[in-house]
């Protein structure tokens, strides 16, 4: 084996590979720091958002068929964890993770930012002076009537989970530019590009290879901090039979 594929290709190989303004390597406790908050700081809001994920789409009549449907006609027979590739660009999926994370911010708390010196700010015709904090709560507008269901349309209620919201021909450039998950700026989250990985994976693994009963009765309750954390989502599962994942029983 020769050195390029003998090399390490994971997060802390990348992250050792990184490098400050001056061009120096991270040094022992700076490598620890970023290596904790990408293992805690992904971990958690994965989670979270599958566990709402799982909860949303079992309420939600429809959904989790239809999506079963489109990663049975992707997902080659015998495969459990499909490969990136296979399963990045499929369009319900992608529906049903924004949907998901549109309805469950799971970091639903303002992030602060502080005006800086100077003549303030004016943000939609409001006049903030110096040094007031703002903050942009994700959870307050990715509910906003005004933003999501502007021609007060019964199934583009922002309170429902309705996949075919993120349809080009219903999204608009507002709601576009008003689904920040992962905040704005230079200072979203660094993380984003792994979760969307992460989170196309866990749900084409799990939605292809179980069956599922939503034993949750009523909201699904959740813990507020920083993050939302769901309290519990109780669900029976079972692993899909051959014929129920429109496979050849005989294959």
């Amino acid at each position: 084996m020769d050195e390029e594929k003998g090399r390490r290709k994971d997060l802390l190989a990348r992250l050792m590979e990184g490098k400050d303004e001056n061009g120096n390597k991270l040094g022992r406790e700076e490598l620890t720091a970023e290596a904790l908050t990408q293992l805690i700081a992904g971990s958690d809001t994965t989670s979270n958002t599958s566990c709402a994920w799982l909860y949303w789409t079992l309420k939600t009549p429809g959904v989790m068929e239809r999506l079963q449907k489109e990663l049975d006609a992707a997902i080659p027979d015998g495969v459990v964890v499909p490969e990136f590739e296979t399963v990045k660009d499929l369009p319900y999926l992608h529906k049903v993770i924004n949907e998901t994370l549109r309805i469950h911010s799971t970091s639903s708390l303002c992030l602060p930012r502080v005006v800086p010196p100077g003549s303030g700010v004016t943000i939609c015709n409001h006049h903030f002076p110096q040094g007031t904090v703002l903050s942009v709560p994700a959870y307050t507008i990715h509910h906003s009537p005004a933003v999501w269901n502007p021609n007060n349309d019964p199934i583009f209620d922002p309170e429902i989970f309705n996949p075919d919201r993120w349809d080009e021909k219903h999204l608009t450039e507002k709601q576009k530019g008003a689904f920040i998950p992962f905040s704005y700026g230079p200072r979203a989250c660094v993380g984003r590009n792994v979760a969307e990985m992460e989170l196309v994976l866990i749900f084409a693994s799990v939605a292809r290879m179980y069956e599922f009963v939503l034993r949750e009765e009523g909201k699904l309750e959740t813990r507020e901090g920083f993050l939302r954390k769901p309290v519990r989502c109780l669900v029976g599962m079972r692993r899909r039979r051959v014929d129920e994942m429109g496979v050849d029983a005989g294959g």
